[in-house]
């Protein structure tokens, strides 16, 4: 399927893929919300979006693994019906249940929306990138819709096409939950979050305080992809982008957004530097820069590194390159998406998103030297070539010069990543110039 904005996707049976209970189970609170005016609760949501031109509104109700056990023993879900009643009279056919443990309420900003619901699929035909996969469900009418998915924190399982009456594709939005302070994820796309706050957050014991729904993400904007946004043209004056000076201004800025991470827990100024990087900075950790020219056309790379105790820990936090006129953003690693630099140039990716679903790749400058691509991959994955999913994990490698995925064997797999980890060469601690450091 391609989910490019404008591109209509194949209609399949409204019913198609759904998973139903089998069981009838009581709903309690639903004789309170009787009583209210469900209808108005929803059409008062829906001018919400509307007055602040969002598509879709969307609350994060909670932890589960399945509605039914949800709906029974949350108290979290009794302040939500008291809030919107509507939630209530959303039928067992609307309960989707992709696999995972976060539960959503959706709900279209306009009737004449119609939502898809569809595997969220990373491989090479996106470049590992992430796009829409199989349709899996089909919602006209705008309806309001409940949504459990997302077995791992790091990667979503699905994304969520709304289209306008036109048939147009008019946002791309998968639901996930923001690593900076555990509220909703928006990745600042035009979503109203009508999640209730003041309950602890979806990790750990303190409560979410603030910034909801600007921290976090898994993908970046159309459009914005490599870039560092309000980074162009940083450059210092008069240089000609061969020299270090061409990163002096983003190497102050990145030093004030980590020092607001690490006094204020604070990410929003990280974010504007293009980074995608939450990970807090929990004792013993450094973070430093250092500059590495990784393609050999004279003008090096700004790399900024997450310090462990350990080097072997340690690993690209955030990297950028001068191009064009100006500093462009290239990747962030965090600990489940590990960038390692590698001898003679180039990086080592170790990413997962669970025990079933890994892949380790090697990167290297493009011959623009503009941007990072993947020459070869190693994947790790519980389905065949077609994409079915199976019982037992199948080995894939790409080489990104021919293009084609071919299964290999476990030892085969395995022997290929460590040729790739051989490549690998931290810096050490003392080769890097330290920007702030949090004692054990």
């Amino acid at each position: 399927m391609n989910s490019s904005g404008g591109k209509r996707i194949r209609k399949a049976a409204q019913t198609a893929g759904i998973l139903f209970f089998a069981a009838a189970i009581s709903m309690p609170f639903s004789a309170a919300a009787a009583q209210r005016d469900t209808g108005a609760s929803l059409d008062s949501l829906r001018q919400t979006a509307k007055d602040a031109d969002d598509l879709l509104a969307v609350a994060y109700l909670g932890f589960g693994t399945d509605f039914a056990s949800y709906m029974a023993g949350s108290d979290t879900y009794g302040r939500y019906l008291k809030e919107y009643p509507f939630l209530a009279d959303i039928p067992r056919e609307r309960w989707l249940n992709a696999g995972g443990y976060e539960l959503y309420a959706l709900v279209p900003a306009d009737s004449s929306y119609t939502v898809s619901v569809c595997s969220y699929t990373v491989d090479e035909t996106n470049d590992y990138h992430g796009a829409a996969g199989d349709l899996l469900w089909q919602i006209g009418e705008g309806d309001p819709f409940l949504l459990l998915c997302n077995v791992s924190e790091i990667m979503p399982n699905v994304i969520v096409l709304v289209e306008d009456e036109n048939g147009e594709i008019i946002l791309e939005y998968s639901p996930g939950l923001s690593m900076k302070d555990g509220s909703l994820w928006t990745n600042r796309k035009r979503i109203c979050d009508f999640t209730i706050y003041g309950e602890p957050a979806a990790y750990g014991s303190e409560p979410v305080t603030g910034g909801y729904g600007d921290g976090g993400g898994y993908v970046r904007d159309p459009g914005t992809e490599g870039t560092a946004g309000s980074l162009a043209g940083a450059g210092a004056p008069g240089t000609n982008g061969s020299g270090r000076e061409v990163y002096s201004d983003l190497i102050d800025r990145y030093t004030e957004a980590m020092n607001a991470v690490l006094s204020e827990y604070d990410f929003d100024l990280l974010t504007e530097l293009g980074s995608d990087n939450y990970e807090p900075m929990y004792g013993g950790e450094s973070v430093g820069y250092l500059y590495r020219d990784l393609d050999g056309n004279g003008q090096e790379e700004l790399i900024f590194i997450r310090q462990y105790e350990r080097t072997e820990d340690s690993y690209v936090q955030d990297l950028y390159t001068f191009a064009g006129g100006e500093v462009r953003h290239l990747i962030s690693g965090f600990v489940r998406n590990r960038f390692l630099l590698c001898s003679g140039g180039g990086l080592f990716q170790r990413a997962s998103s669970g025990a079933s679903d890994s892949f380790a790749a090697v990167w290297k400058m493009n011959d623009a030297g503009d941007e990072l691509v993947r020459s070869e991959v190693v994947q790790f994955k519980n389905a065949d070539l077609l994409g079915n999913m199976t019982d037992e994990i199948h080995y894939y490698y790409l080489n990104m010069a021919d293009g084609v995925k071919r299964e290999i064997t476990e030892d085969d797999a395995y022997s290929r990543v460590q040729d790739f980890e051989a490549r690998v060469q931290m810096p050490r601690a003392d080769e890097l110039q330290m920007i702030v450091t949090k004692a054990q």
